[in-house]
């Protein structure tokens, strides 16, 4: 007989999520040859962000910060030629989601991890630098200096009156206390110009000249060189899906104002962080289409290791083996994961805990240019 799973709490144990990615394993691979099975767990590692108990926490399929990088550049190159020259609608409405996709998982994966020495892109240290900041120049994301240092701030204050991070989210005026203002947020006008002003000052007034004449020829190039149509839906996807986007990142990745005094860094990071896994019940209605839904989700909002999130404020790495790592976790039993396992769950997660929250205080209305992060 099979279980099903109900949360009346968000947040579910971790040894019932790990038993719940184990049903999910055996209900979809039980009926396939050993080598799709395979496949199809490395599959569903990635898309849930937890691997089954079988592991023991070692991979089956390595992560590789190389990998990881080619994957981001060919979304993004494939992604914006897609949507500026296909003569195809459908191709140009794909080629829009593989480069937010692309330009996601370059600001969340690539930068994010650079900032704390990862070696994603490959090369020297010059030609890294050089060339992530090529590459974000490009698309109005923020250098790797301006990147780091803000990055740095939000460790050290994580979810408290001093994180960069929620300043900036506070100043682009985004409430996560309720699902009405949170999409009322999304739509506002103001929180897009705000978003937007950041990014192309952060671009085009700082920075050294080339960089500043890479975000300047690149959009011009889109619009001399692409047709109307085309350059009215990259600069959608560009600028007002891609910061949607990050919004609706953002609302989840922290229990937002809830830092608590007095803690520890692994004691902080518990309390303002958890796993946002996205693990189907196998035993309820709707697998089939939260599958496709979940990998969606996964590919646009959670990229890389964004799942494990909480993981990474405990230090616990390689980023790229992150799933693993949290069965392992888990196994050994020495630490008590936090996680959900909806897209529902973490939603309503962070928005209980902002309502029951003291709302941070709104920073000045003019900030810093270069506070507009990646997370």
């Amino acid at each position: 007989m099979k279980t099903t799973f109900t949360q009346t709490n968000p947040l579910l144990p971790s040894r019932d999520a790990l038993a719940l990615r184990d049903s999910l394993e055996a209900a979809l691979t039980s009926r396939f040859p050993s080598w799709l099975a395979k496949w199809i767990g490395i599959y569903l590692t990635w898309l849930t962000g937890l691997a089954p108990t079988s592991t023991l926490g070692q991979p089956v399929l390595a992560g590789s910060e190389a990998r990881s990088f080619a994957f981001t550049v060919a979304a993004l190159i494939l992604g914006s030629v897609a949507t500026l020259f296909s003569p195809s609608l459908m191709i140009t409405v794909v080629g829009g989601f593989a480069l937010l996709h692309g330009m996601r998982s370059f600001s969340s994966v690539v930068g994010h991890h650079m900032t704390h020495g990862a070696k994603v892109i490959p090369g020297s240290p010059q030609l890294r630098r050089l060339l992530y900041d090529l590459i974000s120049a490009a698309f109005l994301l923020p250098s790797f200096d301006a990147y780091k240092k803000d990055h740095q701030q939000h460790h050290a204050y994580a979810a408290g009156p001093d994180d960069a991070d929620q300043q900036f989210i506070a100043y682009l005026g985004a409430r996560f206390n309720g699902l009405s203002r949170f999409v009322l947020a999304l739509l506002d006008p103001l929180f897009h110009l705000r978003f937007a002003k950041a990014r192309l000052t952060g671009v085009l007034l700082t920075g050294p000249a080339w960089r500043r004449t890479v975000g300047i020829a690149v959009p011009l190039a889109v619009i001399l060189l692409a047709p109307s149509a085309a350059v009215i839906a990259w600069l959608l996807t560009v600028i007002v899906r891609f910061q949607a986007a990050t919004l609706m990142q953002w609302s989840t990745e922290h229990l937002w104002g809830q830092r608590p005094a007095g803690r520890s860094l692994v004691e902080t990071a518990t309390a303002v962080t958890f796993g946002r896994l996205l693990l189907p019940d196998p035993a309820a209605p709707g697998l089939w289409w939260k599958l496709p839904a979940y990998t969606f989700f996964r590919l646009i909002l959670l990229s890389g290791d964004l799942p494990n999130h909480d993981l990474h404020h405990l230090g616990r790495g390689p980023w790229v083996n992150a799933p693993y790592i949290r069965t392992r976790l888990i196994l050994e039993g020495k630490i008590e994961l936090r996680q959900t396992t909806s897209i529902s769950a973490m939603f309503r997660l962070a928005f209980d805990s902002a309502k029951a929250g003291k709302a941070p205080p709104r920073p000045p209305r003019e900030m810093d240019s270069h506070r507009m992060l990646g997370m």
